[in-house]
């Protein structure tokens, strides 16, 4: 039987895109956080031995490349990777019984959640869809607006009696060692998501399903590091043995240049992981039905270029439908056994309906949700204060500084609301678009994703 007009549309213009996508990165995004605290950690500080000590943050630049950059680049990759595809119900289903065509699909469906139907042995749906991120919030903290502060190394010698091992630290003395250093990456981070989907039906209750997503992400920022001088700043009017700033970017110790910047504009595209479906609707004639799915996404993407994890995700869900008239309501229950580093395993759900508007119209809203099962997982980045103690001649007074302003979560619980519509033009083409907006501030989000996409049923 030959390939339906619209059908060979949506291949052509998945072939386009996936010509598009292969062109290689001109860098790879996992560097970009690294380049950004090297620069000011490093690079930019003085470090002329006699007058600034700029060499005493190469720890904290240590640390930030340690600890502090692969969190930023988990968190992004994994949003990214784990964003959800589009259901795999074809929309309209069409069953030949007695030589006459009849419509097995009252309803044309959910747009991320699933019901527990098959699109019926013998028959295939592909489709297309396109959805834009903007990750605007972090635990509700705009990403423009993150700082993380770095602490001084403590150069201090661990003092030698025993009475004074009990005492938190010596950082602080000397006095230099007040000093601190805050960045803002100050980040613009989108991304665009264009999913192609094959969806088969292997028997009457066993469907298949590929999804190839091809992702566009871009980075930007003017980043930006304040150094917060005690030396200059506090200690020059009232200790004149102090001979101005220890530390800056430039300039001299009584006129010192306490403020540095840079630009970063990187983006890539290419094939991001994979997904492959299994959906196996369980036999019964009763008015509910279930069914169960497997989902395994492939490590295909580029993981140093934030379009997969690197690592294997499996995700198993159990479905549950039932029809009222032309109201359909549905529950989805599933777990997902996330691969990639600081990526917690989820327990997922998505609880809805879609409403035939008409024949040709379906209104389909769903809540979709997350829970986090691995406390140790959770993305945390820089939490807490350090504390340095500031020495007088009465005495010593401990100072208290946060390392991020970035609210403290064990876990990033999400919860988001999906409202959208299908429309069927024709009895085998299915347009879809929808609004995701999130409910809680937990986890790394965008305002609002827009998603639109069409399938054709052949």
């Amino acid at each position: 039987m030959p390939m339906p007009a619209t059908a060979r549309t949506v291949l052509l213009c998945f072939v386009l895109l996936l010509s598009i996508s292969i062109r290689p990165a001109t860098a790879q995004l996992d560097q970009t956080f690294n380049d950004v605290f090297n620069y000011f950690l490093r690079d930019r500080l003085d470090r002329d031995d006699q007058v600034f000590h700029g060499q005493h943050y190469f720890p904290a630049a240590d640390n930030a490349e340690q600890l502090l950059t692969p969190a930023l680049n988990g968190l992004i990759a994994s949003n990214i990777s784990s964003f959800p595809l589009s259901s795999t119900i074809a929309g309209m289903s069409i069953d030949f019984m007695n030589g006459a065509a009849v419509v097995t699909n009252e309803s044309l469906g959910p747009i991320f959640a699933e019901t527990a139907e098959s699109i019926g042995q013998g028959k295939i749906n592909i489709g297309l869809s396109y959805s834009y991120m903007n990750l605007d919030r972090f635990r509700g903290l705009p990403i423009d607006q993150m700082r993380f502060t770095f602490a001084h190394q403590d150069v201090t010698p661990t003092p030698p009696f025993e009475e004074e091992q009990t005492l938190p630290g010596s950082l602080g003395a000397p006095a230099y060692e007040l000093d601190n250093i805050d960045v803002f990456p100050n980040m613009d981070i989108s991304s665009s998501i264009f999913a192609f989907t094959l969806s088969a039906g292997v028997l009457r209750n066993l469907d298949i399903s590929l999804a190839i997503p091809i992702v566009n992400i871009s980075m930007s920022g003017r980043a930006t590091a304040v150094i917060n001088s005690f030396t200059y700043g506090r200690l020059i009017p009232t200790r004149p043995e102090i001979q101005g700033a220890a530390h800056a970017f430039g300039g001299n110790q009584l006129n010192p240049i306490l403020t540095a910047d840079t630009t970063y504009n990187v983006s890539t595209n290419g094939v991001g992981d994979l997904a492959i479906r299994l959906k196996y609707v369980l036999p019964g004639a009763n008015a509910l039905k279930v069914a169960l799915l497997g989902d395994i996404r492939l490590p295909t993407g580029d993981e140093h270029n934030f379009l997969g994890t690197g690592k294997q995700n499996i995700r198993f869900l159990f479905i549950s439908s039932r029809r009222f008239n032309d109201f359909n309501p549905h529950i989805n229950l599933g777990y997902d056994k996330r691969g990639g580093a600081l990526d917690s395993d989820e327990v997922e759900y998505a609880i809805g309906f879609d409403h035939k508007v008409s024949n040709t119209l379906t209104f389909a809203a769903d809540l979709l949700g997350s829970f986090d099962l691995q406390e140790d997982e959770a993305i945390v980045l820089f939490p807490g204060s350090i504390g340095i103690r500031e020495q007088f001649e009465a005495g010593s007074l401990t100072r208290f500084f946060d390392l991020s302003n970035i609210p403290e979560s064990r876990r990033d619980n999400t919860t988001d609301l999906a409202v959208g519509f299908r429309f069927a033009p024709s009895d085998k083409v299915v347009l879809m678009v929808n609004i995701l907006t999130p409910l809680n501030k937990n986890g790394l989000r965008s305002d609002v994703i827009p998603t639109a996409g069409l399938s054709v049923s052949i």
